[in-house]
């Protein structure tokens, strides 16, 4: 009898050992050969390239190589939610409320560093993104008067991607060179800001200024 228990024992302890070698190999075979991934940035809603702005889109990764991969961004620009929790502080009902309204545009080309053939990992990549926002208010924007901001950026990033049954979680940090544009419509009057105008907005006003993100996606 007690023979027939441990035998009964090993038998299981095999089967199942067996079955999650299978079920891993199964899920490596999943997350290494998919054909691209989308990706949502919850940290761009709250704050933005451009202050006070928050992103509201989706990127998509394919892959390019063997261990490289091209990254697309699009998204639009609107009130980010760390204003919108501020908003209701900052002004009277009677008074106009800011707006703005925009779109940003990414692009990377990722470099993995990784034992196995397969775009996860460790990875470094060159960084493009060019944001443009209309600032008014209720006021004005009829009128269409404006202040219209342009960021192009250029970046070098390195992070962490993790891709684990199905599912994408990513990490990286950098340092990118900023260009700002910021230029006045009133009354069909164009009037370019001076670098001391913009700095007011600006925590950091360097051309210099480190960068980070964080995405959580699923691939396909």
């Amino acid at each position: 009898m007690k023979k027939l228990f441990f035998l009964s024992i090993l038998t299981v302890c095999f089967f199942q050992n067996s079955y999650s070698q299978i079920d891993q190999k199964y899920l490596d075979v999943k997350d290494n050969n998919y054909s691209y991934i989308i990706k949502f940035s919850p940290y761009s809603t709250f704050w933005g390239s451009v202050p006070l702005t928050g992103e509201y889109g989706l990127s998509v990764e394919y892959k390019a190589g063997i261990k490289s991969s091209i990254e697309l961004k699009a998204a639009y620009v609107g009130k980010g939610l760390l204003y919108l929790s501020m908003e209701p502080d900052l002004y009277t009902s009677s008074e106009p409320h800011l707006t703005m309204t925009g779109y940003r545009f990414q692009a990377d080309y990722r470099f993995y560093f990784n034992r196995k053939d397969v775009a996860k990992g460790l990875f470094a990549a060159p960084l493009f993104s060019f944001t443009s926002v209309n600032f008014s208010d209720d006021l004005n924007k009829p009128l269409g008067n404006y202040i219209k901001v342009n960021h192009i950026e250029y970046a070098a990033i390195a992070g962490y991607h993790l891709i684990a049954r199905r599912f994408s979680l990513e990490a990286y940090i950098g340092i990118k060179y900023r260009q700002r544009h910021w230029v006045e419509n009133y009354l069909q009057n164009i009037t370019i800001l001076t670098e001391a105008e913009m700095n007011d907005m600006y925590v950091i006003t360097t051309p210099f200024l480190p960068t980070m993100g964080f995405t959580i996606g699923r691939t396909f």
